[in-house]
């Protein structure tokens, strides 16, 4: 699983987002035209025992929303408070 290998291979990520679908410009509309679908992944553990898991959309719009703010002191603060441990 795509995922599961990012979370093994890149120590510091948290969280993952995959989009299936596409984008276009259009030549009637204003600006880009998004139609995808999104999945979304906690990562957690260690080591090879690193793995991420399926979340909620509503839980990966909620990480989404947080890292496009620009008052968030820490990304690592702000997503332990998103995705607390234990």
């Amino acid at each position: 699983m795509v995922p599961t290998r990012l979370a093994q291979s890149i120590p510091s990520l948290r969280c993952v987002a995959l989009a299936r679908g596409y984008q276009c410009w259009s030549t009637e509309l204003p600006g880009r035209q998004t139609k995808a679908t999104y999945s979304w992944f906690h990562v957690s553990g260690s080591g090879e025992q690193r793995s991420a898991e399926p979340i909620k959309s509503w839980e990966g719009e909620r990480v989404h929303d947080y890292m496009c703010r620009a008052e968030f002191d820490s990304i690592e603060s702000g997503l332990d408070e998103l995705f607390p441990s234990g």
